[in-house]
């Protein structure tokens, strides 16, 4: 499934917050991954920001990745 502006909220173990936006998303519904693209944007709630044209989302492992330059904020 292709989504258009797509916004994911992710809730870490020790409270924290991460909600990743970007252009387009594939979902992947079998295994819960997630690809997003176009201006990623992964912001946590203790205050850090990275800027990045896209990013991988592994469901299994719940882990983001990107092979793109990143920029930090924070």
């Amino acid at each position: 499934m292709v989504v258009e502006d797509i916004r994911v909220i992710y809730y870490a173990k020790d409270g924290r917050l991460f909600t990743i936006t970007g252009r387009q998303g594939k979902i992947h519904q079998d295994s819960k991954n997630i690809e997003l693209t176009g201006d990623v944007v992964v912001t946590s709630s203790d205050g850090y920001r990275f800027r990045t044209q896209s990013v991988a989302y592994r469901d299994k492992e719940k882990t983001a990745s990107t092979e793109d330059p990143v920029e930090l904020e924070g």
